[in-house]
C-alpha cells in the first residue's frame, strides 16, 4: 500500500525523534517493549523520508545471523519476529555439518533432497560451511569436545560419515543464543520486536518501510526503512509432511 493510505488511517510510526534515537539503552538490553515514540501519529512526511534503518523479518538463526552481519557494517536494524526461544531453528538437536569432504557432502545433500535442491546452491552452502562453523566457535557456541579438546563429531542420519559438530541435544538453542548475545554488543543500533508480525509493505514511489501488527494489542505500527530482508523460513503449509514448523511464515513472505 502507499504511504497516504495508512496516513489517513492514523498509522503510528516506529521512528524515534532525534533525542530518543540518540538515547542509548543499558548494557545487555535489546529494546523490545513499546517505546513512547511509537504512540505518536505518523505523518506522510515522516513515513516517506529515507530511513537508514533496515528491517529483518524473522526470529530464528537466519534472521539473527543476518542482523548481526548488518550491525557489524554499522547499519541500524529492526528485527521483527519471535524471540529465538520461540523459533523453529532452536529445536534441531543433531548438529551442524562441517564438510571435510566437500563432494561427498554435496552428493548426500542432493540425494537427501531427492534431487530437488539446486546443485549450485548446495555447492555454495557446503563451501561456506567450514567458515561459518569456525565463526560459530569464535562467538561462543560450545561444541562438544573430545578427550583431546577438539570438537567431537557425530554421524547424522542419512550421512555416510561423522562430520557434524553438536552441543549435547540442544545445538540449535546454543547457536541462537550465541548470536543473540553478540547482538547485545550493538545496544541501541538493534531493536527487537518479538511480538509483532508484518502485514504490509509501504510504498512511496519506492520501498519506504513496513506495516507490522502488535499481536498483543492488534495495533498497526509503521516502520520506515531503507531495505527489507525476509528470513522467516519456507512455505511449510504447502507440504503435507515436513520436519519444519508450520509456524514458519514463508507463505507470508511469498504473499508480500
Amino acid at each position: 500500500h502507499t504511504v497516504d493510505t495508512y496516513q489517513r488511517g492514523g498509522l503510528r510510526a516506529c521512528e524515534p525523534s532525534g533525542a530518543e534515537r540518540a538515547e542509548r539503552v543499558g548494557p545487555g538490553a535489546i529494546p523490545s517493549a513499546t517505546p513512547a515514540w511509537e504512540r505518536d501519529t505518523v505523518t506522510a512526511r515522516t513515513i516517506s523520508r529515507v530511513s537508514a534503518r533496515c528491517i529483518v523479518y524473522g526470529g530464528g538463526v537466519a534472521a539473527l545471523a543476518t542482523a548481526l552481519e548488518l550491525a557489524t557494517l554499522g547499519l541500524d536494524i529492526d528485527v521483527v519476529g519471535p524471540m529465538p526461544a520461540l523459533s523453529w531453528p532452536v529445536l534441531p538437536m543433531g548438529g551442524v555439518d562441517s564438510a571435510s569432504d566437500v563432494e561427498a557432502l554435496s552428493d548426500e545433500l542432493l540425494l537427501g533432497s531427492d534431487f530437488l535442491a539446486q546443485p549450485d546452491d548446495v555447492a555454495a552452502l557446503v563451501d561456506a560451511a567450514p567458515r561459518l562453523v569456525a565463526n560459530l566457535q569464535r562467538i561462543g557456541v560450545p561444541f562438544q569436545p573430545d578427550a583431546a579438546g577438539k570438537p567431537l563429531l557425530r554421524q547424522l542420519e542419512g550421512m555416510t560419515s561423522a562430520r557434524a559438530l553438536f552441543v549435547g541435544d540442544r545445538t540449535g538453542h546454543h547457536v541462537a543464543r550465541a548470536l543473540e548475545a553478540q547482538l547485545l554488543r550493538y545496544g541501541h543500533k538493534v531493536r527487537h520486536y518479538p511480538h509483532h508480525e508484518m502485514v504490509d509493505m509501504l510504498v512511496d514511489g519506492r520501498f519506504a518501510g513496513c506495516v507490522v501488527r502488535d499481536m498483543a494489542t492488534g495495533d498497526l505500527l509503521g516502520m520506515p526503512a531503507a531495505a527489507l530482508i525476509i528470513a522467516c523460513g519456507g512455505n511449510e503449509l504447502m507440504l503435507s509432511r515436513s520436519i519444519s514448523s508450520p509456524a514458519c511464515e514463508g507463505a507470508l513472505a511469498i504473499a508480500m
